[in-house]
């Protein structure tokens, strides 16, 4: 038997030339509606069929492709579109982010080479008993071969393309057998690799199209430019041809390539996605195609659409389902395009293989720009030469194959923008050879990150050695773009990287195909990202790494679900210190719920911008983001005070032109003391993706800010003694206890009931975020080694303790270390209880010298945590919310009134880690359903906060929610600040200023007290 399977100069056999995605319809109001299911002349075979799985093509048995074949034993059934291991066939699906998941011998794979086996019985429509027929697979991994009533077809590689096979001799009236073969493997897999849960089998739609026999329409291609210029190039057929505005026909033509030209033609755009519809007939077939009118062309540095400069607020989006795998189907999709547009994504790329044809029809519909990228990465070829295979002449056809597909099945769509060659394959002649062959299809722009003649570097080194990562990005930074790319492209940059790239004297677009890295309780710092993005016409945008998580949803023995990550289901091997876990880096969870992030994404990517121009009158500045739309939206501005909305009213801003930076006066006079100017943009009507009144763009200015806590009273009697090791204060109704030895409050109880269940104790770590791990060489390391994860105090002096009347005041003098390590930290802590219960707790805090190391060190977290009384579930606080939110990731998170139960406070990311933060918190109470509990007030500054039922320790332990058990206690962290989050999963650190530095002392003061009902 001839390894077709291991050729990559031969790539399918009989499969017809690459077209358009469009169906044929029997009647023109068919193909108006645009609903092939409708049309005699398709036939959709999904659904449930035969299937067996052998351990290697070559112990396939030929017959089961003939009609008279009986199924044995080792059939059964299996669900068309699907993933076979996702129904429990050939074990669980292998995650991995780079390693093959075979021995590295191109173009050869492994003998054990799952190969399943469909059978599918259809009839034959009688509308197709005397047409040609065809057969559509529109997504089958990784290869496949074609039998229709025991006669073969012909074969396929590439998994995320479409391959269409005549089928017309094979057929009969009545009742039909057709058998695939798919391959797990083959000489394709290696251009594969990509960051994500491999999986086999048919996982697209597959169908019948029916033709006339003689002449038909075997392709076209429209171009419909912003001038109202529409070109047509028909293959196989003369057609007559209607173009329709809605039911209204505008231009008429005839002819194998026509062209027609419409007055002041409605212009296609991702903000205003209009589409007409042009029917092309022949022999009394319709083809309907969607023509958006709008030209896309570069022009110096920037990207244009319809003459007017984009920027690309984007997401990469892989097709994942977390109880199917590949196969998506419709309704996700357009969940997706729903959530994407509701929170002003307007860019997608398609990481990184092209997606299902729907989600190109939804793009063009609700209008987003796409950069439709190529099934090509050959990551895991950095064990031998990241660019072997790009550089190599056997590999060019299937490189140029898998572009030329690419383009041929979707340039049709107004929605895409740029063809993208592919992801993490190095660079060679393969790359600039599938560039010129898209561009002799298709004019569109290239884009391709990986475009750069660079130096070799070993990939497995650099991702555990910082200082060559370093090294290999100043390489990178001075080698230039290939010319075969239209973009200068890289990925996570930090904030200096990407200004210097701005600053480049070449004359390209710069694209951040991947960036803000959203791999758990992350990003950080988009605020600064966009006002970089908007501050440079050479800084075309970028894509959020990445939409979804792709936890697969699994169940523990005794029924609990969890998303079970790469190291749940087996890997090749542990990568990049991530265990696993590093197929879960989405804005949204595996379910399609959205993450915090997604709340500061929306607020990143809104249309509208906003500045304090005066405080005195109330002045404001609105810069419009939007290219094309100006009375999209309606304003309202409010000025709250204490909870209360002073004045209010409308803000009218229709008179301004998009792209422009026009000054409002706000009527209304800012109050003494802290108040808030919040700004909230409503869309005026309805569209496909939401509702008159959805918010689409926020923002709030803080006035006079400042902190105003009440006087304490010291008119009341306080009595204090000493209980061996503990220190007792009592009041009229309340009563505290000090641990002496440790420093710490222990009890706090008023009225007889006890509000504190764990002591109030010094608290300097946090569960490791997924970008505090990093490569393995993030900051977690540098906080282990100095053991901050189990800091123990020893006190320098006796505690100090001072009566006065009215007030008692106990100073605990320590410092903190971890064994065997050296001491890390001074800390004084102040606590001064007063007569009428209420308790300030003040610390400074002093980092020592650690020698040896040169290391730059900041801190997790400078705060207390403590444990409430159990019945305190009820949260309610004066901060940022209602979400959670961090020192880099704060920006929509308003100053205001929130209310959540505890259990609401914790977010459930795929691995646990540090979580449910809320940051610029005035006042906290955390109580019971009486409205019993305990009150914090900040005093020095606004302080952070966290309530949860677990403990850090137990975050820290826990790899999924299931494994946690909660407290006894409401676990309560006042913190005067944590470290920002970053996104250095996989790139940058948080900011400077967001990390939480002891270069100098700093104090922290904030006050806490029962409130009794």
């Amino acid at each position: 038997m001839r390894r077709v399977w291991e050729d990559p100069s031969v790539q399918h056999q009989n499969r017809l030339p690459a077209r358009a995605g469009f169906y044929y319809y029997d009647s023109e109001e068919k193909a108006l509606r645009y609903q092939e299911e409708k049309s005699t002349y398709y036939k959709l075979l999904n659904g449930v069929w035969d299937f067996s799985l052998a351990d290697t093509p070559l112990r396939v048995d030929p017959a089961y492709v003939k009609e008279d074949y009986v199924p044995d034993h080792t059939w059964s059934r299996i669900t068309v579109p699907g993933c076979w291991q996702m129904q429990g066939f050939g074990g669980k699906p292998t995650y991995s982010g780079s390693p093959y998941l075979f021995a590295v011998e191109p173009p050869y794979v492994a003998e054990d080479n799952d190969t399943g086996l469909y059978r599918c019985a259809f009839t034959l429509p009688k509308a197709m008993e005397d047409k040609r027929v065809v057969i559509r697979f529109e997504g089958v991994g990784s290869m496949f071969f074609v039998y229709v009533n025991g006669r073969e077809i012909g074969f396929s590689k590439g998994s995320h393309m479409t391959a269409e096979f005549d089928i017309t001799d094979a057929v009969k009236p009545g009742r039909n057998l057709l058998a695939v073969s798919v391959l797990r493997f083959c000489d394709g897999s290696y251009l594969e690799i990509q960051d994500m849960y491999h999986m086999s089998g048919i996982f697209r739609n597959v169908s019948l199209l029916a033709t006339p026999k003689n002449e038909y329409i075997e392709d076209i291609y429209v171009q419909a430019d912003m001038y109202g210029h529409l070109h047509a190039e028909v293959k196989g057929a003369s057609v007559r041809a209607r173009l329709y505005d809605g039911r209204t026909v505008v231009g008429e033509a005839a002819g194998e390539a026509f062209d027609m030209t419409i007055e002041n033609p409605r212009l296609w755009s991702a903000e205003d996605p209009y589409l007409y519809t042009l029917i092309v007939e022949a022999g009394g077939v319709y083809v309907p195609v969607r023509v958006g009118f709008r030209t896309v062309e570069r022009r110096g540095v920037e990207v244009l659409v319809n003459g007017m400069a984009i920027k690309a607020r984007g997401v990469n989006h892989h097709d994942t389902n977390t109880d199917t795998g590949w196969a998506v189907g419709r309704k996700a999709l357009l969940e997706d395009v729903l959530l994407m547009k509701r929170h002003n994504v307007n860019f997608v790329r398609t990481s990184h293989y092209p997606s299902d044809p729907y989600f190109y029809d939804l793009a063009d519909e609700y209008g987003l720009y796409v950069l439709d990228e190529a099934d090509i990465e050959c990551h895991g070829m950095t064990a031998i030469d990241w660019s072997m295979l790009s550089k190599s002449p056997n590999w060019q056809y299937a490189y140029t194959d898998r572009v030329e597909r690419m383009v041929h099945r979707d340039r049709n769509h107004a929605c895409v923008i740029a063809w993208s060659l592919g992801n993490e394959s190095g660079f060679g002649d393969n790359h600039r050879a599938a560039s010129k062959a898209a561009k002799a299809l298709d004019g569109r722009m290239v884009h391709y990150e990986a475009a750069r003649e660079m130096p070799r570097f070993n990939m497995e080194e650099v991702m555990r050695d910082p200082a060559k990562m370093y090294a290999m990005r100043e390489a990178r930074e001075k080698t230039p773009w290939d010319p075969c790319v239209d973009f200068e492209s890289v990925m996570y940059p930090e904030i200096g990287l990407l200004e210097r790239y701005a600053n480049h004297d070449d004359d390209r677009p710069f694209f951040v195909c991947e960036y803000a890295h959203s791999m758990g309780n992350s990003p950080g710092n988009l605020k600064e990202y966009w006002e970089l993005i908007y501050k440079y016409p050479k800084l075309l945008g970028g894509c959020v790494w990445e939409w979804q998580d792709h936890g697969l949803r699994a169940y523990t023995e005794d029924g609990k679900m969890y998303w079970a990550g790469g190291n749940d289901y087996g890997m090749p091997y542990e990568v990049q210190g991530a265990n696993g876990n590093f197929c879960n880096d989405g804005l949204l969870a595996s379910d399609k719920t959205p993450h915090p992030a997604m709340v500061e994404l929306k607020k990143a990517y809104q249309p509208l911008y906003f500045a304090l121009n005066s405080a005195k009158p109330l002045r404001i500045d609105v810069i419009s983001h939007y290219q094309f739309l100006s009375d999209e939206v309606t304003g309202r501005w409010e000025l709250v005070q204490d909870n209360r909305v002073l004045a209010g009213g409308a803000l009218d801003i229709d008179a301004q032109k998009p792209g422009t930076t026009e000054t409002y006066d706000i009527p209304a006079e800012a109050p003494e003391g802290e108040a808030f100017l919040n700004l909230r943009f409503t869309l005026k009507k309805g569209n496909l993706w939401a509702d008159a009144g959805f918010e689409v763009a926020s923002e709030q200015f803080v006035l006079n800010e400042g902190l105003l806590v009440e006087e304490a009273d010291t008119s009341a009697a306080l009595r204090g003694r000493r209980e061996g090791l503990e220190y007792i204060v009592e009041g009229l109704d309340f009563s505290l206890a000090f641990d002496l030895l440790h420093g710490e409050l222990v009890k706090f109880s008023r009225c007889g009931c006890d509000y504190l269940n764990r002591p109030v104790r010094q608290n300097f770590w946090r569960a490791p975020l997924d970008n505090d791990t990093g490569f393995g060489f993030g900051a977690t390391r540098k906080w282990l080694a100095r053991g901050i994860d189990r800091l123990a105090p020893r006190n320098i002096d006796e505690p100090v303790i001072a009566e006065e009347d009215g007030r008692i005041t106990l100073v605990f003098h320590q410092r903190w270390g971890a064994n065997p390590n050296l001491v890390v930290l001074d800390t004084a802590q102040t606590y001064t209880v007063y007569g009428d219960g209420k308790v300030d707790v003040e610390t400074t805090y002093k980092e020592l010298p650690y020698p040896n190391t040169s290391e730059p060190f900041w801190w997790p977290r400078l705060g207390v945590t403590m444990g409430v009384n159990p019945a305190c579930k009820t949260v309610a606080w004066f901060g940022r919310g209602p979400e959670e939110n961090y020192i880099d990731r704060n920006w929509a998170s308003d100053i205001g009134w929130y209310e959540a139960g505890v259990e609401d406070m914790h977010t459930s990311y795929a691995r646990m880690q540090e979580n449910g933060a809320r940051t610029d918190t005035r006042e906290l109470t955390v109580t019971n359903q009486r409205g019993s509990g305990l009150k914090f007030s900040a005093i020095s500054n606004p302080f952070t906060f966290t309530a949860h039922d677990y403990t850090d320790a137990q975050l820290t332990e826990a790899w999924h929610e299931y494994q946690l058990e909660r407290t006894d206690s409401t676990i309560v962290d006042i913190d005067l600040a944590q470290t920002g989050l970053g996104s250095a999963s996989c790139g940058p650190e948080a900011l400077d200023q967001y990390k939480l530095w002891l270069k100098e002392p700093k104090t922290f003061k904030f006050r806490m007290e029962v409130v009794a009902k």
